[in-house]
């Protein structure tokens, strides 16, 4: 057993991408990306703490889903919430703080673009070959129907091995 360090986190179990049209969002996740749904679809009432860590005035409604690509019992999760209480639209680039983007691991970046465009999804930019410390990239980035930036990653040459 591996000993854990700081506060005890032992790993990254999920992000919340918040989206205004679920139904839309799942769609694109789940029929463009390739996603599989854990457990379906859930729509329920907020838990009272729940809203006052949110900010939430009033009760508040949720539609989510939790989504995994791969092994479920290995994998990090994709929250995907549709509140009813919508927040605010914020334009992010890579480059803002907080949660920049979402990266998602391909075996081939190239194949991955030609199933995009067939599927009407707009690129940002081209597929760009990158090195980061010895390590070769080819990453290509697209948006989500909310606008969050997606980071799809190939990795090349040995550290292209999938475990």
């Amino acid at each position: 057993m591996t000993e854990l360090q700081g506060c005890g986190i032992s790993h990254l179990i999920h992000v919340n991408v918040m989206c205004s049209d679920f139904d839309a969002s799942l769609r694109f996740y789940r029929d463009v990306l390739g996603a599989s749904v854990a457990g379906g679809v859930t729509e329920e009432d907020a838990a009272p703490g729940l809203r006052d860590v949110m900010g939430f005035e009033a009760p508040a409604r949720f539609r989510g889903a939790m989504l995994y690509w791969g092994d479920r019992d290995r994998s990090s999760y994709i929250d995907l919430v549709e509140y009813s209480e919508p927040g605010r639209v914020i334009e992010r680039t890579g480059k803002d703080l907080g949660l920049a983007r979402i990266a998602l691991r391909v075996a081939d970046v190239e194949a991955s673009k030609k199933w995009l465009l067939d599927h009407d999804v707009e690129l940002v930019g081209d597929v760009i070959d990158v090195s980061l410390q010895g390590r070769g990239r080819k990453i290509l980035f697209i948006r989500d129907p909310d606008g969050t930036l997606v980071e799809l990653v190939e990795r090349i040459g040995p550290s292209n091995r999938v475990t």
